[in-house]
Formats: C-alpha cells, sequence, structure tokens
C-alpha cells in the first residue's frame, strides 16, 4: 500500500496533466485519471477493510476520491452528475473532517484533500466558458494546431451569453482550418465551424455537435 498510494495519485497527476497541456505525451488522459480514481478507491477499501489502525486514513482516502471524481465530472462537462459527485464529496469531506480533528491527524493526505477540495469549491463558482478556459485553453501546448479546441471553447462562450468572444474564438478556429491542406478533413471542418458562426450570428446555436470523427478524451 505504501507505494500503491502514491503511484495511484501520480497516475491521476500525470493524466490531469496532459489534460491540461495536452502536451500528446499521454494518450486518452482522462482514462488515466480515470484509472488513478479507481486504484486509489482500492487502496482506501484495503485499508479500511484489512488494517484497522489505517481506518483513518482510509477515510481521508476516500474524500479525496471523491473530490477527485468531482473534478474529473467537471473537466469532462458531465453538467448532470456535478450536484451529486460534489454533494458526495461534502458529505464525506465533513466526516472525514470529523475524524481528523478527533484523532488530530496531520500528513501527506490531508495537505492533498484540502488541495483537492479547494481546487472543486473553486470551479463550482466558475462560469463554464472559464472553467474550460483553464483546462483546454490557458496551457495547452497545442493550441493553435487544433481547430477544436476553439470550436469547443466557442460553444462554452455562446452557452454564457458571450457573443462577442464566442465570434472571435470561431474565428480562431477558421484561422487553424485555412492553414491545412485540403481534402476530406479541412472540407468537413470549415463546413461545421461555419454553420456554427451562422447560428452565432442568428443566436441559434442550441446543440453542441463541436466534434466529427475523434472522440477527445
Amino acid at each position: 500500500m505504501k507505494i500503491i498510494e502514491p503511484l495511484a495519485y501520480l497516475i491521476f497527476f500525470t493524466g490531469l496533466f496532459e489534460k491540461i497541456f495536452h502536451a500528446r505525451i499521454v494518450p486518452f488522459p482522462a482514462l488515466v485519471m480515470a484509472f488513478g480514481i479507481l486504484v486509489l478507491l482500492v487502496v482506501g477499501i484495503i485499508r479500511f477493510s484489512k488494517f484497522k489502525e489505517n481506518k483513518n486514513a482510509a477515510i481521508v482516502v476516500f474524500a479525496i476520491v471523491l473530490w477527485m471524481i468531482y473534478l474529473f465530472v467537471v473537466f469532462k462537462y458531465f453538467l448532470a452528475y456535478q450536484i451529486p459527485a460534489l454533494t458526495l464529496a461534502i458529505l464525506m469531506s465533513l466526516y472525514a473532517t470529523y475524524r481528523v480533528l478527533k484523532e488530530k491527524l496531520m500528513n501527506y493526505r490531508i495537505i492533498l484533500w484540502f488541495v483537492f477540495m479547494l481546487s472543486g469549491m473553486a470551479m463550482l463558482f466558475l462560469p463554464l466558458s472559464d472553467r474550460y478556459y483553464i483546462v483546454n485553453i490557458r496551457f495547452n501546448t497545442s493550441l493553435y494546431e487544433d481547430p477544436f479546441f476553439w470550436d469547443r471553447y466557442s460553444w462554452w462562450l455562446n452557452i454564457d451569453n458571450k457573443q462577442e468572444e464566442s465570434i472571435e474564438a470561431n474565428h480562431t478556429a477558421l484561422k487553424i482550418i485555412s492553414t491545412w491542406e485540403d481534402g476530406p478533413d479541412k472540407t468537413a471542418w470549415r463546413e461545421m465551424v461555419e454553420a456554427h458562426r451562422k447560428k452565432l450570428d442568428t443566436k441559434s446555436w442550441s446543440t453542441c455537435d463541436c466534434n466529427i470523427t475523434t472522440y477527445r478524451l
């Protein structure tokens, strides 16, 4: 457990790093994050069920896992699951706080727990487009190579009623597409992004049909 638990954090943070920076080093970063969460959950269950002296540590691990799940849900925009995930994370955190204060615990898990909790609470109060900007735009090393990010950003700006910024993002996506060699991919992307621009102009973009052939994990 002493090795597996830190390894689970490392796996999660590796996926998170790739998700934010889009460095194209680790494939399918969302799946990597999910695997890290799963490993950590198993560690918590084993600690809770087999080691009596580690029950408090397991409870803190469960709190961390639930905040990880909440952040995963937020980053993947699974909007329908955000409130249930947040509720579970808060309830477990309240119980973990009681146990920590009662036993006067302090270790690296407590620090990680607070980092995840504060990050989750910060995301809660951000507009959807600001969340997308932080996770997919701000630190993206492939930002001006792929129109996907800008087209999707345009969608979330549209949802937040930021019309001018949404049109600017749409224009950036079109500029990237214009640098591609002629072919079916360029035609498909250009037609889709231009269709989104028309919907922006008429304020009728109500469905996020922002992907063509590649499912971005």
